[in-house]
């Protein structure tokens, strides 16, 4: 059975977001991601987002639409699929979760046929993000997978796939006093001359192996689990003094790699092999946006001093490494 619907609304900068669940661990999970935006001024939703969970006869089926399709990512499971002619995304997980988003309707919905607690993850993190990032760029806000840190106005984003080693690297820097736009996820906006790096201040999870390197981090392998998270959900600003940066003009861009080595290695990118790593970042959905999308992308590597960087464990030195670089350019 289902549990009692409930909904907010974010303002998450110029997108008014509602989310609407009858599934309280779920909704919980969407909430602790989001708490640092506003809530949005009622009435004023520009999209909703349905979360449902129980029998097929409990709600509104979600049905596969028909026609022309293409994939646009290859999930381990299932299928994560866009329909041109109907501007519509659908996904589908094994027999139990399928989810349909229609721009055009401002709407999306998802329905699992069974209680999802322990899956709660995938869908508050991947299905969610990949809607977000969706949604986001028909309002002009182009999604990067990447941490953003700042030092006085000016960004630098760590971007790269899961693994990279991205979090340490955070959370590195902000424990060294760098202010804080996101750990996993920044928005551009574009502008005359370039982009702004807009926030998306998410909790952290955090890796075990993550906790044990820094001590004030270690209090997290004591407590339980979270139903549902393979890593332990961490709200930075409960453990550090920081400034949440919502807006900054990014100048480095970074591409981490964890390497085994004591000391980490920085070797300055080629723009154009910047842009090749970034450009997974673009659901090939609707033309249009998909093009802005990328766009926005070669902007970000045209005003950036772009590296990759083999991340050892020298982490003050890197974070004072960066820091001079941002004050440099």
């Amino acid at each position: 059975m289902s549990g009692t619907e409930q909904s907010q609304t974010f303002q998450i900068h110029s997108l008014a977001l509602q989310l609407v669940s009858d599934h309280g661990h779920l909704l919980r999970a969407l909430q602790r991601r989001l708490t640092l935006f506003p809530s949005a001024t009622s009435g004023s939703t520009d999209w909703t987002m349905e979360f449902h969970w129980g029998a097929d006869d409990d709600h509104e089926p979600v049905l596969r639409p028909t026609g022309e399709e293409r994939s646009v990512y290859d999930p381990p499971v299932g299928e994560f699929v866009y329909f041109p002619d109907l501007d519509q995304i659908y996904i589908e997980y094994e027999d139990w979760l399928r989810f349909l988003c229609k721009p055009e309707s401002k709407h999306s919905r998802l329905v699992a046929r069974t209680d999802f607690a322990d899956n709660v993850w995938p869908i508050a993190h991947s299905v969610f993000g990949a809607t977000l990032m969706e949604i986001a760029k028909r309002h002009g806000l182009y999604s990067v997978h990447a941490a953003g840190l700042a030092v006085k106005g000016k960004a630098v984003l760590l971007a790269g796939i899961c693994g990279a080693g991205k979090s340490t690297l955070t959370l590195a820097l902000l424990r060294a006093g760098f202010g804080f736009l996101g750990d996993d996820l920044v928005f551009l906006s574009p502008h005359a001359t370039g982009v702004r790096a807009l926030a998306f201040p998410d909790e952290i999870d955090v890796a075990d192996d993550t906790a044990r390197l820094f001590p004030e981090l270690r209090f997290l392998l004591d407590q339980p689990r979270v139903r549902g998270w393979h890593k332990r959900p961490l709200r930075p600003e409960t453990v550090y003094d920081i400034d949440v940066v919502w807006d900054a003009d990014p100048k480095v861009l970074i591409f981490p790699r964890v390497s085994e080595a004591p000391t980490s290695r920085l070797t300055r990118m080629d723009p154009m092999t910047a842009l090749i790593e970034l450009a997974p970042n673009v659901l090939l959905t609707e033309v249009n946006s998909s093009q802005a999308h990328l766009n926005a992308l070669a902007k970000l590597v045209e005003q950036c001093a772009c590296y990759q960087l083999e991340t050892g464990r020298d982490f003050e030195t890197v974070a004072a490494t960066l820091r001079d670089l941002l004050e440099a350019v």
